[in-house]
């Protein structure tokens, strides 16, 4: 019977200990997303295609999961009605073109943002780039706590996801020289 109420209380212990973080405000959050001036940092890819997997895993020391934690700075920067993207890619594409980058980097000035409410708050925000040759789409679903789900379809790709978290661009100033 110990063991049972021990057992209780650990879990009950353990579903306490993880709560959400909050990463920003809600009140800023709205407030930044509305002027679109953030930046999304990416902390984990999510890979989806088995032979990267399996490429991955094939290395000597290594265990490779489906979700890869990301290098601090990967991510995607609103600032003065711009749009720089930088993030990895794993997977599959169907184009051979030769590309100095195998991830997403590029800068879009000609993008649109559509905005809507998503359920227990959150905002979903769909953009279509104009000026990225092959990238269709980014969806962001951003929490009310700035935990944010980005997903990107392209025309010669696997679809990516990644997880991470929305902040001001100025923090983005601070952390960079704090590291």
């Amino acid at each position: 019977m110990k063991n049972i109420i021990f057992a209780l209380f650990a879990v009950f212990f353990i579903a306490n200990s993880c709560t959400s973080q909050t990463y920003i405000e809600n009140g800023l959050l709205n407030k930044i997303i509305e002027q679109e001036e953030f930046t999304f940092m990416a902390e984990k890819a999510n890979i989806d295609n088995a032979d990267v997997l399996n490429i991955m895993n094939s290395l000597p020391g290594s265990a490779t999961n489906r979700i890869q934690n990301l290098d601090y700075g990967s991510g995607i920067v609103f600032h003065n009605k711009e749009m720089k993207v930088n993030l990895p890619f794993f997977g599959r594409t169907y184009n051979a073109r030769n590309r100095e980058n195998g991830g997403f980097v590029f800068t879009s000035k000609e993008y649109t943002i559509e905005k809507k409410a998503g359920k227990k708050g959150q905002q979903i925000l769909t953009i279509s780039p104009k000026d990225a040759e092959y990238v269709n789409k980014i969806y962001l679903e951003i929490n009310t706590n700035g935990k944010t789900y980005v997903s990107i379809s392209s025309n010669d790709r696997q679809p990516m996801s990644f997880i991470g978290y929305i902040m001001k661009n100025e923090d983005l100033k601070e952390e960079a020289t704090s590291k």
